[in-house]
């Protein structure tokens, strides 16, 4: 049994932050983030994580959306670093992490990291 999920860190260009770990299964928005306005001090953490994807060449993430709490962005990766997890017993993950730019729905642009755990069927 293989865990799948997304990691996502990164800043709007107002000084929001967000970092997010959710995807972890099918069909629910379980996950764990904050934000961090630009004028806060405050961190809100936030369990309702939204995460679509829809991969493109090579099985790698061509673009997807992102929701945290109330704040929806599109995921748009940039320039992939993919990396291939092999165990001593040759079982094999793909770890893949992009550069990412993210576009909120207000029009807000950020970029940041995000990573998709791909293990096997």
């Amino acid at each position: 049994w293989a865990l799948r999920w997304n990691w996502t860190a990164g800043r709007l260009e107002d000084g929001t932050r967000f970092h997010t770990a959710a995807d972890f299964a099918e069909g629910t928005d379980l996950g764990v983030g904050y934000l961090l306005g630009p004028d806060e001090l405050e961190f809100t953490e936030i369990f309702d994580i939204g995460v679509t994807k829809s991969a493109g060449r090579e099985g790698l993430i061509d673009h997807g959306t992102l929701r945290i709490g109330d704040l929806s962005m599109t995921v748009e990766p940039l320039a992939w670093s993919p990396v291939l997890l092999t165990h001593p017993d040759g079982r094999e993950d793909r770890f893949p992490r992009a550069l990412a730019r993210f576009i909120a729905e207000d029009g807000r642009v950020g970029y940041g990291w995000c990573e998709y755990n791909q293990p096997p069927s």
